[in-house]
């Protein structure tokens, strides 16, 4: 179970480390490794824990990238 102080870091760790496509790979944004990497896959592990679906995940992504605008 995630304790409740690890939901806002791993809310920011999923939306950090997102996916970008390399020539020949997808990468990390942030971190440059292998996606997902470590801690995108700690995030949304974390987030599964408190209940979040993948679908609640990408929500959470779009509405936080739309809010930031371009």
């Amino acid at each position: 179970m995630a304790a409740d102080g690890d939901v806002p870091l791993a809310q920011r760790a999923v939306m950090i480390h997102q996916a970008e496509e390399w020539p020949g790979m997808i990468r990390c944004r942030n971190c440059g490794g292998r996606w997902p990497c470590r801690l995108d896959r700690w995030g949304r592990s974390v987030l599964r824990a408190a209940g979040w679906s993948d679908a609640d995940v990408a929500e959470f992504i779009e509405s936080a990238a739309r809010r930031s605008g371009p």
